[in-house]
């Protein structure tokens, strides 16, 4: 059983990030110094993970805000709105579909380069699901959901294929709409069948956030190798994923923002009891980053101690 992280960017930012942040917003620095400044920050966490004994770090966020900041501008036919809060009064930017998103750069080539100068010792690349980056986005192109979702599933389908060609062979595709849009589940699974086409040989897992029981149940035959899962908190407990098939494995985030550090053990041993320590990989849990810095630590440390 190994320890991954479930985010790019699990440990809350360094204060050197933290003090670029504020001056780009009082516009204080250009673009390209805030960038130099994620990237530096990137070395250091990375760097970090490493010696805290993380076997495997991920590179990449579905997170609509991150996908503004990387994705977006790597992307034609996308551009990036003005703030809006969608939930949570939390203001974000969110992608514009102005035409068809087309396969630009890579967004993520330039932390997988970070992660391996850092001597990280595996990487798994997360990704948006088709489907999900079609519903966080503003759309004032396609005519139809359907169209939408294909034209995505073509975008991520070619940075799939362009991180497989960079020898990156772990990927997670994110499908977090799921619960609210069950009609366009089909959608969802046409695009994953595509993308896991597209990623070969390598290794697809779907992360679910906390799905409820029917989502978890609706996926269960999916093609893919198993399914990324925040049990950090109460509603997706530990047992319910004994009922996957034994074939699935589970990548499951633990001690995340909903959760807390007094039930990572517990955690981990209902998890270990569902599953069986060769199905299962432990991760932090989701909105690690949102942590205090100390309590981010004291969290990843009681982690690695459960895990063995």
């Amino acid at each position: 059983m190994g320890v991954t992280t479930t985010t790019f960017w699990p440990l809350p930012p360094f204060s050197a990030l933290r003090e670029a942040r504020r001056q780009h917003a009082d516009y204080e620095i250009e673009d390209a110094e805030l960038h130099a400044a994620e990237q530096a920050d990137a070395r250091a966490g990375f760097e970090a993970l490493v010696a805290a004994g993380i076997g495997q770090v991920a590179i990449g966020s579905s997170a609509a805000e991150w996908l503004c900041r990387w994705a977006v501008p790597a992307t034609p036919g996308l551009e990036v709105s003005g703030p809006v809060r969608p939930w949570r009064e939390r203001w974000q930017e969110r992608p514009v579909v102005t035409a068809k998103p087309e396969a630009g750069s890579s967004w993520l080539a330039p932390f997988r380069e970070q992660a391996d100068g850092a001597g990280a010792p595996a990487l798994r690349a997360i990704l948006p699901g088709a489907h999900y980056w079609m519903d966080v986005a503003f759309d004032e192109h396609f005519a139809s959901r359907a169209e939408s979702c294909a034209a995505f599933t073509e975008r991520v389908a070619a940075e799939v294929r362009a991180l497989v060609a960079e020898g990156v062979t772990r990927l997670q595709i994110d499908e977090l709409a799921l619960g609210h849009r069950p009609e366009e589940r089909d959608h969802a699974r046409a695009a994953v069948e595509a993308i896991v086409e597209a990623a070969g040989e390598a290794s697809v897992v779907l992360g679910l956030g906390a799905p409820a029981a029917d989502v978890l149940a609706a996926v269960a035959d999916w093609p893919v190798a198993g399914f990324a899962l925040d049990v950090s908190a109460d509603g997706l407990e530990p047992e319910a994923l004994a009922d996957l098939p034994g074939e699935k494995t589970v990548l499951a985030g633990v001690g995340g923002e909903h959760g807390d550090a007094a039930s990572i053990g517990a955690r981990v041993e209902q998890l270990r009891g569902a599953l069986g320590d060769e199905r299962l990989t432990l991760a932090a849990g989701s909105g690690f980053e949102y942590l205090p810095s100390d309590e981010a630590e004291r969290r990843l440390k009681l982690l690695i101690e459960a895990a063995g």
